[in-house]
């Protein structure tokens, strides 16, 4: 449950690369090889086959999460480490690098930091530091918290815009296996929003339970009576234990009145057919 994402930033982000291997992601592509992080997992209650810290926690129990910093570069690296919460970004895709990010609920991860979430540290040339976090489970409760602990460096400049190379390394608490349930997913809102050049309609979802949802797929459609107005395939969607998300559908040019939005999802062998009404007062183009 790691990630690398190597991007160049000036006031907008010009391009992303990104490596994973997250409840969410699973995608690669080449990164640079002077920069790396690796969780350090000996001595934790891992569950099975686990490459990130997926703790079989108890109770008010104290872990440690030590991450081994790596720089084989011939300069020294100004690494800035994040202990994030996890959330689930539009379309259905968990983000764990979000450091504003709060769950609803007492069980996000961030709550369970013992010191800082943010720390700095200095790698010299051909070196390695460890960083370590803590975390106390305090009453967990039932299912799933989950977050992450991002690292980043600056790797140099491009055309005087600089490079910096992101790992994420997964965490998550489990104190009892993911009972993912479907309907306990609730569709709390639809509405026009804005998108880049044009607006649209949107539909939003609760996942107000501490459970995992992976890999769902299924279609949200704007209907008036038996006619589908637009539609869209969701496919590998992911939502986050407490967190929200949002399905848009594509612009398209829809007539005021009176219409209905159906969100349905299947996975873990369940179905789920929500709908809301919806009145459109201004034509969209």
């Amino acid at each position: 449950m790691r990630t690398k994402t190597w991007f160049t930033l000036a006031l907008v982000c010009i391009t992303t690369i990104v490596t994973v291997s997250l409840p969410s992601f699973s995608h690669a592509q080449s990164v640079p090889s002077d920069f790396s992080v690796t969780p350090q997992l000996g001595g934790l209650p891992l569950q099975k086959g686990a490459g990130y810290f997926a703790l079989r926690s108890k109770d008010h129990t104290t872990y440690k999460l030590p991450l081994l910093v790596t720089n084989d570069s011939n300069q020294q690296l100004h690494v800035t480490t994040r202990l994030n919460n996890a959330v689930t970004s539009p379309n259905g895709t968990i983000n764990y690098q979000d450091s504003s990010a709060q769950p609803r609920g007492k069980q996000s991860l961030t709550n369970k930091v013992i010191g800082k979430r943010t720390k700095h540290v200095t790698v010299a040339p051909h070196s390695n530091q460890v960083v370590t976090y803590q975390i106390n489970s305090g009453n967990q409760g039932r299912g799933i918290t989950l977050g992450g602990i991002t690292a980043t460096a600056p790797v140099g400049q491009t055309n005087h815009v600089q490079n910096d190379v992101t790992f994420v390394t997964g965490v998550s608490l489990n104190a009892q296996k993911n009972q993912p349930n479907l309907q306990q997913l609730r569709l709390t809102k639809v509405e026009v929003a804005p998108l880049a050049t044009s607006a649209t309609v949107v539909a939003r979802i609760s996942n107000n339970h501490p459970q995992l949802l992976q890999h769902l797929r299924g279609k949200i459609t704007l209907e008036q009576g038996s006619k589908i107005i637009s539609s869209k395939r969701l496919t590998n969607v992911n939502i986050a234990p407490n967190s929200r998300v949002k399905f848009d559908l594509p612009p398209k040019k829809v007539a005021t009145g009176n219409y209905q939005v159906v969100v349905k999802l299947q996975g873990h062998g369940q179905n789920l057919n929500v709908h809301r009404n919806i009145s459109i007062k201004q034509a969209l183009n």
